[in-house]
């Protein structure tokens, strides 16, 4: 089962798409950096320590007390905090910040020498997302900001001493900073679909944004026979059985199938369509409460009696992961 929904899944979301980048090829510019964050290159004396960097020839460091590749002498926290809010789209799947970190402090992660990621919607307070835990090696901080899907956001890199003591460590670079989100899409078919009176079978397909704040996403079947009544469902699991003149392709699961009554007129094109709505039940409230982040199973069930056989068929399947 696993690997059928998996196989579901990977269809289901668009490429991700990055909404902020920094290299910091061209400096500090968008940043406000306190105390010892500075613009480093691979050829400066403290650049050359770590190089290669993940990206080109530049990266923010903290560090470099008195000429020297170290934070001696610090006590107080200091930030390096964008200038201008990051804005994040609100209707996406996954929202991940990734960072890519060299640190050398006095411990991996203790109670000096905080190496913190801070996330604050504009206006708002701070609030800790991540920390370096690695030293003394680059590698990749990732974050999932999927929270603020929709928000104004500023990031904020801290570093704090907290004492004097043992502070003649290199610090902290990073580089290649960036902000990917993955955006809805409006679902992926999957399972079979069957001939019926009017050709070839009924296809499932979504329209609009599965955004649960939206509430504008559309159920809409094709290739139906026209002046009959079906009904849109939904649950929690895929199967493939035969069920009428076609097959089911949703399942159970440990919690039922969900109606979305009422029953509707397949129009004269051989259309059926009905607004998911997330505001009422099943869909809004109870076991079939749809939830940003979650994947569901729909399918729409229609008389066909012209059709023979059972005198009702199915379309095919459509997979859907929700978002905010």
């Amino acid at each position: 089962t696993s690997a059928l929904l998996f196989t579901c899944l990977a269809g289901v979301s668009g490429a991700q798409q990055t909404v902020f980048h920094e290299d910091f090829e061209d400096g500090l510019s968008g940043w406000d950096p306190q105390g010892l964050w500075n613009e480093e290159s691979e050829t400066d004396p403290c650049g050359l320590l770590v190089a290669p960097f993940p990206s080109p020839s530049k990266a923010a460091y903290y560090g470099g007390a008195g000429g020297n590749c170290s934070y001696a002498g610090e006590l107080n926290p200091s930030g390096l905090t964008t200038l201008d809010p990051i804005s994040i789209p609100d209707a996406v799947s996954s929202v991940t910040l990734r960072v890519w970190s060299y640190e050398d402090a006095e411990c991996p992660s203790c109670e000096w020498d905080w190496r913190y990621v801070f996330v604050k919607i504009a206006g708002g307070a701070w609030n800790q997302v991540g920390e370096g835990t690695q030293l003394q090696q680059w590698y990749e901080i990732v974050i999932d900001l999927t929270a603020y899907a929709g928000e104004d956001i500023l990031l904020m890199f801290e570093f704090n001493p907290i004492d004097w003591e043992n502070n003649d460590y290199f610090g902290w670079m990073i580089d290649d900073v960036r902000i990917e989100v993955e955006p809805c899409s409006s679902g992926t078919n999957y399972c079979l679909t069957s001939p019926n009176s009017v050709g070839s079978g009924a296809v499932l397909a979504g329209q609009g944004v599965p955004s649960i704040s939206s509430n504008s996403f559309t159920l809409e079947a094709e290739f139906a026979p026209p002046g009959q009544f079906g009904l849109f469902f939904y649950g929690p699991a895929r199967i493939q059985l035969p069920f009428g003149d076609g097959y089911r392709c949703v399942g159970a699961g440990s919690i039922g199938t969900f109606r979305l009554n009422p029953a509707v007129l397949i129009d004269s094109i051989g259309v059926a369509e009905r607004l998911l709505d997330f505001t009422a039940p099943p869909a809004g409230s109870g076991p079939g409460k749809i939830e940003p982040g979650s994947y569901w199973y729909f399918q729409f069930w229609y008389r066909d009696p012209a059709g023979g056989g059972s005198g009702f068929n199915l379309s095919d399947g459509l997979c859907v992961l929700f978002c905010p």
